[in-house]
């Protein structure tokens, strides 16, 4: 019984793994602690591959998810055989998208890597949202200022 119960918990534990392989395939992009920068991290096959600071300005952005999206292009499919340190690594990664799947800051782009006119669409996506979240404490602040002066 003890042995069914370890079989079937490295099966659950294979579904999960092969899971977060195969969903996460995405950017994540928060505010840098760089003044004025971006912080865009490449997640593919639920592994971090490349981690980037860059210049909050579209033309950078787009530029550097252009870049990473080809790299991303060329890393094919999932490995079949993923070893200890990579479990890990997945694990983790998955844990932290799912404590943090409320922020604006997730960009699944597998149908961007092979067309043009979604790879368009997830740059105004991305750039819309990561702007939107940089202003906001621009605007927060604005407001209790106002109520300050009052």
């Amino acid at each position: 019984r003890d042995a069914i119960r370890s079989a079937d918990e490295v099966l659950i534990g294979q579904r999960l793994i092969t899971g977060a392989v195969e969903a996460n395939n995405l950017f994540i992009v928060y505010p840098s602690a760089q003044e004025g920068c971006n912080e865009i991290f490449l997640i593919r096959h639920g592994r971090l591959v490349q981690q980037r600071c860059i210049a909050h300005q579209p033309e950078e952005m787009e530029q550097t998810v252009r870049e990473l999206l080809e790299l991303a292009g060329t890393l094919g499919e999932p490995p079949s055989i993923v070893g200890k340190a990579e479990v890990d690594q997945i694990n983790i990664i998955s844990r932290w998208i799912h404590r943090h799947s409320n922020d604006r800051a997730f960009f699944p782009f597998q149908p961007a890597l092979t067309d043009e006119n979604e790879r368009l669409s997830l740059l105004q996506r991305m750039w819309a949202d990561v702007d939107a979240v940089r202003t906001l404490p621009i605007i927060l602040e604005s407001e209790d200022e106002e109520e300050m002066d009052c």
